[in-house]
């Protein structure tokens, strides 16, 4: 994360990064959940980085069916906030 904090288009750090996770067997579904939130604040914050978009793309084909709900409701969530302004 450090490294991604200071440069989040660095591609080599989200290759290693996807590298750990895919090495990581015992993670649960709230685990993949706090994951989606690192990756959808990278994609807020840097909308044009072709590395946190690749990145999502293969956390979603690790995570299979259960990506499209993680996204589904962190797309609900933000919108709810969004409206309150």
């Amino acid at each position: 994360e450090q490294l991604l904090s200071l440069d989040a288009y660095n591609n080599s750090a989200w290759n290693y990064r996807f590298s750990i996770l895919q090495m990581l067997n015992s993670l649960t579904l709230v685990d993949w959940n706090g994951e989606v939130e690192f990756v959808w604040a990278k994609i807020i914050q840097t909308p044009d980085n072709k590395s946190v978009w690749n990145y999502l793309h293969g956390l979603c084909s690790r995570l299979g069916e259960y990506c499209g709900p993680l996204l589904k409701a962190k797309l609900q969530t933000d919108a709810a906030l969004q409206s309150q302004y």
